[in-house]
């Protein structure tokens, strides 16, 4: 049914109309509304933004990918509340580039990848991938020679089994393997995957304690909708942080054109997705608190984009680890676990949610960054070792 939704006090006289989701029955750990909610939120407002001036919008659309339906407002840009005295208006960030010739790849492949993903058997995918992943990686590691030192210095000579150059070239194949997997979920009856989660006792367990838990998921290539398809099969309507620039590209034109065929499969298994401001994490911070408070779960996907990542020993080497989510567990008490997802030789995947990791209550921040991230890079180790073509993080060392 149609339903009014206030602009808000400080912009009267204008207001939203769209379409209000139904609750759905039988969820775990929500008050019952699916939604997703991809927005960008004015610090000083309290709005939903575009990023273009003068223009607001919400979206919402059920977990299931059953409807979506677009809410918008138009509002002269004249109207805005002034920033208040005394503080600095958030930082313009640098335009994204328009296109590159990494779209342009993605544009001309995407046709042939579509084509196998629907026409080719599942059993068929990971032989094609093994041919194709030579070939993809100059595209996923950009500079393969600075990425293959890297991984010998961070490995230390451990015997794997395997070379460094083996190892990037499986990883470009899973990368691939991931993106048939996507577009098949696009296709009529979508993709249905044996996946086997473990650790949801933690989860129930943070609950239980009314604080919320973030789940912290690790940079594998199966962190992103192998683990998203696992919380949704265990109802769990996740509150998800993520970027514009989340999927194939970060240009101007990705995340029109591109990005939107990955996130429309993952939205599906979503409670919602919080997008980040291009002038900063605060907004999209302060809305995962409330879902916190709420006692909701949020998800983080582990990375190094960051102003100032966290760096701690891993293996031989280093990792860098964005402080949001050991910060926002320290701010709201909420329990901090970290997921694990990676895939078996018979095509199994395992999400395994593991305990909750300390965080120091009595420390400046940087030392509980410091402390949380050191007892992150001790339990990534071993699946690193166990799977290291399945783990996008050698790229980002």
């Amino acid at each position: 049914m149609d339903s009014a939704v206030s602009a808000g006090p400080r912009n009267k006289g204008v207001r939203v109309r769209g379409l209000r989701n139904k609750p759905s029955a039988g969820c775990r750990f929500c008050d019952g509304h699916h939604n997703r909610i991809d927005f960008i939120q004015m610090p000083e407002s309290g709005r939903t933004h575009t990023g273009r001036p003068g223009r607001f919008r919400r979206r919402a659309t059920g977990a299931t990918g059953g409807y979506e339906s677009g809410i918008k407002a138009t509002m002269s840009a004249k109207t805005s509340p002034p920033i208040p005295s005394g503080r600095k208006a958030p930082a313009e960030a640098p335009p994204a580039p328009r296109v590159s010739p990494t779209d342009l790849a993605v544009l001309f492949s995407l046709p042939l990848l579509f084509a196998v993903s629907w026409l080719l058997p599942e059993g068929l995918w990971r032989r094609f991938c093994r041919s194709a992943g030579p070939l993809a990686v100059p595209m996923l590691a950009g500079d393969p020679k600075r990425v293959l030192g890297v991984m010998r210095r961070t490995l230390g000579g451990r015997p794997l089994g395997r070379s460094a150059e083996a190892i990037l070239s499986e990883l470009a194949g899973e990368q691939v393997l991931t993106i048939l997997q996507l577009l098949r979920d696009h296709r009529p009856g979508g993709w249905r995957p044996e996946i086997r989660l473990a650790g949801l006792e933690h989860v129930e367990a943070a609950l239980g304690r009314s604080h919320g838990a973030i789940l912290w998921v690790g940079f594998s290539v199966y962190g992103d909708l192998v683990a998203k398809m696992a919380f949704h099969q265990a109802r769990l309507a996740v509150s998800h942080l993520s970027r514009a620039s989340h999927g194939f590209s970060g240009t101007r034109f990705g995340m029109r054109v591109l990005n939107p065929i990955q996130t429309a499969v993952e939205d599906r298994y979503l409670g919602e997705r919080v997008l980040l401001s291009p002038t900063g994490a605060t907004a999209a911070l302060e809305t995962l608190a409330a879902r916190l408070a709420d006692n909701r779960v949020v998800t983080f996907t582990v990375h190094r984009n960051a102003k100032r990542p966290v760096v701690v020993p891993f293996l031989e080497g280093e990792i860098f680890l964005a402080p949001g989510a050991p910060l926002l567990a320290l701010k709201t008490q909420a329990a901090l676990l970290p997921v694990f997802a990676f895939r078996d030789e018979a095509g199994v995947h395992t999400v395994t949610i593991e305990a909750p990791l300390e965080v120091p209550r009595d420390l400046p921040k940087q030392d509980v960054t410091q402390s949380v991230g050191r007892q992150y890079a001790a339990r990534l180790e071993p699946y690193v070792l166990e799977h290291p073509g399945q783990w996008r993080g050698w790229l980002h060392l």
